[in-house]
């Protein structure tokens, strides 16, 4: 009388057991690691406006820091760590970011406006800071202080 094994060998267990043990820890460990590969300052930056929120993508090429947020922002640093441009991605900027990245008098004409709730892109360059809200643009010249919309 023949004897037949029908249950899998102690080897093929441990095996499994160890890819489904190992296999969300190396796959964590990718995503981690190229969140610790942005400067400390992204990093900071990230998590202060956008607590909870996961880097799904980041990249540097021709002195810009690209750097892509799960379901959320894009955002551009310069090769001084500075935001260049920031974009929603459909989704209003959060408010602390306006705050604390804006100058007074750009932050007090959106107050006054009633449009802090309502910017979904910044940008900037040496000369002028452009606001996209909800139905315009605010221009705030740099040098001179004066927004147009």
């Amino acid at each position: 009388m023949a004897h037949y094994h029908t249950s899998p060998s102690k080897s093929v267990i441990v095996i499994l057991l160890l890819c489904t043990i190992m296999f969300p820890v190396m796959t964590h460990c990718d995503e981690k690691n190229e969140y610790d590969e942005l400067p400390s300052q992204i990093q900071k930056f990230v998590s202060k406006y956008y607590p909870e929120i996961a880097v799904s993508n980041y990249d540097f090429s021709d002195g810009i820091y690209h750097v892509t947020l799960s379901n959320s922002a894009y955002m551009e640093f310069n090769s001084s760590i500075a935001w260049i441009s920031i974009d929603g991605r459909g989704a209003i900027l959060p408010e602390m970011l306006l705050y604390d990245q804006l100058p007074t008098a750009l932050y007090s004409f959106l107050e006054s406006t009633g449009n802090t709730g309502e910017v979904y892109r910044m940008s900037r360059n040496s000369t002028i800071i452009t606001l996209g809200l909800l139905d315009s643009t605010a221009v705030y010249d740099i040098a001179t202080g004066k927004i147009t919309n």
